[in-house]
């Protein structure tokens, strides 16, 4: 912020107070300019299909005054998908104590695959700074790695809107569960008396095989399952499982408990994970449940 400077004076004329400004004199303040950007996310560990939240702190730690102030994620290569209006933000002034915050506008620019950027329609005083929360959600399909890192970018102009342009970065880095559960349906719409397929894909990062004792879902009151079959891999041969030996479903809730019997030949067994960091190849197991909508 640049020196302004204004001198009055007052002088008598016959008796009267006469008040005079001088001219104003303004001297240029040279100022520098920094920011810093850190970036944390909630939880640290992922599965496929969670959500994640992500916070980007954005601090003007510098004299002179940023402008046009934008938080860019990138999500070239990483399967984050950003979750449309999520995004909120406030502008804190860190200079009082405590520092107070006023909720900030945003407008969202995507770029399908690339990057989601959030731009702020405000400037970034000395000691200033912006907090941003947003969430993000994790792929279903495709290769879903063990660990994703994730890079924000600030940016802002120095000392006017066209001034040279400030960059800062930070990143953050997720690990995935080492035992995951995701469910899917398919098809998307049914009608009475279509058949509705329910999916449960489990997986182990881990180095040891794991075994499930049982799995339960709480069906829909118009659903009746048909069968159940368990599938190891990617190509095993999926074995059928037998009502009321491998599964039940409760006639007052509806809800499916899948508990294979001793004798039953492909258990819940996950196998352990093949391969070293970072190619890892989880063990999987795939159970399938088929049933009937009804009216």
């Amino acid at each position: 912020m640049d020196l302004k400077n204004i001198g009055n004076i007052a002088y008598e004329v016959g008796g009267t107070t006469v008040n005079l400004a001088s001219n104003e004199i303004i001297t240029v303040l040279n100022a520098d300019y920094s920011a810093t950007l850190s970036l944390t996310a909630s939880p640290e560990t992922y599965s496929p299909g969670d959500i994640i939240t992500f916070q980007a702190d954005a601090i003007n730690t510098n004299t002179g005054t940023l402008f046009n102030p934008v938080i860019t994620h990138a999500l070239t290569g990483i399967p984050l998908s950003y979750v449309p209006n999520s995004a909120t933000a406030f502008l804190y002034d860190d200079s009082t104590t405590p520092p107070t915050g006023t909720p900030l506008a945003i407008t969202e620019t995507s770029v399908a695959n690339t990057s989601i950027s959030f731009e702020f329609p405000t400037e970034l005083a000395a000691k200033e700074s912006i907090i941003l929360t947003y969430d993000m959600q994790v792929a279903t399909t495709g290769t879903i790695p063990n660990s994703i890192s994730s890079t924000d970018t600030f940016t802002a102009n120095q000392a006017s809107a066209t001034g040279s342009v400030l960059t800062a970065t930070a990143t953050e880095v997720i690990t995935r569960e080492t035992f995951s559960i995701v469910k899917s349906s398919s098809p998307a719409t049914v009608n009475p008396g279509d058949t509705l397929t329910y999916t449960f894909v489990l997986e182990n990062l881990d180095s040891t095989a794991v075994t499930v004792k049982k799995v339960t879902d709480p069906l829909p009151s118009n659903y009746t399952v048909t069968g159940v079959t368990v599938k190891e891999g990617a190509t095993g041969t999926p074995a059928t499982y037998t009502k009321d030996t491998d599964y039940s479903v409760d006639t007052t809730t509806n809800e499916l408990t899948i508990a294979p019997a001793t004798a039953t030949t492909q258990k819940l067994n996950v196998p352990a994970a093949t391969g070293t960091a970072p190619n890892i190849t989880p063990g999987t197991i795939t159970i399938t449940i088929t049933g009937t909508v009804n009216a």
